[in-house]
């Protein structure tokens, strides 16, 4: 518990100071977090057969991405990522055998969905740091989201959580946890609106709880990901949190609804 409460602290104090300098500081930060989740992706089925198309596939994804945050450029990133789609395809074509289908089928599926669920849900948080409304204020406030439910729904849990929200993919979350969680990042943000001025308070308290709501099913998702391949974890870069996909799946998928609603 120390050594996770410690590695949190730190996490925190990071992201934080990357987004607070500059928001260069957080996009080049944010791009070694998508190499490092690329490379979490390809080792939780450890497929071989798969593991070149998924390298370079990831590499055209990332250079996108790098070169949107150097130009700011949309249609960039757009064609790079359709481009390292086609190129994970017309690998996948290429290595196609008549006699081994069903395990290339296998294989490719686990890839692709792998592969899709990085690139598809972290690419959000990048665009919103480069072209986003308020990148700072933005990215604090998606981060603040996830922080604050994620402290506030462990203690509401563990003090009157009776109902779990999914047994088997997470048996320590609990529905009265995740509530107490998002009335209390809800409560939290509501006290500075005057910071985050992304809105009305009735329109930012609803931003946070649809926020909130989606980096919950996403951390959901992540838990199914990794039961889907019998790991407990996707990595062991932040000790006692896990790895990338495993510290970072709510907020990559609550961003995705945050650029939804403030487009």
């Amino acid at each position: 518990m120390t050594q996770r409460a410690i590695t949190g602290a730190l996490i925190v104090v990071v992201i934080v100071s990357s987004i607070w300098f500059g928001p260069a500081y957080f996009q080049y930060l944010w791009l070694l977090l998508m190499f490092k989740g690329f490379s979490e992706a390809q080792g939780l089925h450890a497929i071989s057969a798969m593991r070149k198309t998924c390298i370079l596939s990831s590499g055209v994804w990332l250079a996108a991405c790098g070169g949107f945050v150097a130009t700011g450029s949309s249609a960039l990133l757009v064609g790079g990522c359709l481009l390292a789609l086609f190129l994970f395809f017309s690998l996948g074509i290429v290595d196609f055998k008549e006699e081994s289908r069903e395990a290339f089928y296998s294989n490719f599926s686990k890839s692709l969905v792998t592969y899709l669920y990085v690139g598809i849900f972290y690419t959000p948080v990048l665009y919103i740091a480069v072209l986003g409304p308020s990148p700072k204020e933005s990215l604090l406030l998606i981060f603040s989201i996830m922080w604050l439910q994620d402290s506030f729904a462990y203690l509401g849990g563990r003090l009157f959580g009776k109902h779990r929200m999914s047994p088997e993919l997470s048996p320590n979350k609990t529905w009265e946890g995740a509530a107490i969680g998002l009335a209390c990042a809800c409560g939290v943000i509501g006290f500075s609106t005057n910071y985050f001025e992304l809105g009305e308070p009735l329109a930012l308290t609803l931003l946070v709880l649809s926020v909130g709501i989606a980096g919950q099913i996403g951390d959901l998702m992540e838990s199914f990901l990794k039961r889907s391949f019998n790991v407990k974890d996707s990595g062991h870069i932040f000790p006692g949190h896990g790895g990338v996909l495993d510290r970072f799946d709510s907020v990559a998928v609550g961003s995705i609804v945050f650029l939804v609603l403030t487009l």
